[in-house]
């Protein structure tokens, strides 16, 4: 089970960040650009994962569009 608890703008220029719990373990997802990347908290370091990120595509609306699998 994955809860995304709260979503902010850090920065006004494009980072978006979010942070959550997944199996019972705090994770931030940081997009910025044309990926989001995910942090796991581990042992009290955020430990990246790039099993767990991914290359995203920005529509001519402005959204992001990640693969149809992507999990995080």
């Amino acid at each position: 089970m994955e809860i995304l608890f709260k979503q902010w703008n850090s920065s006004g220029r494009g980072l978006e960040n979010a942070i959550g719990i997944s199996n019972k373990k705090v994770f931030i997802l940081n997009q910025l650009r044309d990926s989001i990347n995910y942090y796991e908290l581990n042992n009290k370091s955020l430990i990246y994962k790039p099993s767990n990120s991914v290359k995203v595509k920005i529509d001519s609306l402005g959204n992001v569009c990640v693969p149809d699998s992507y999990k995080f």
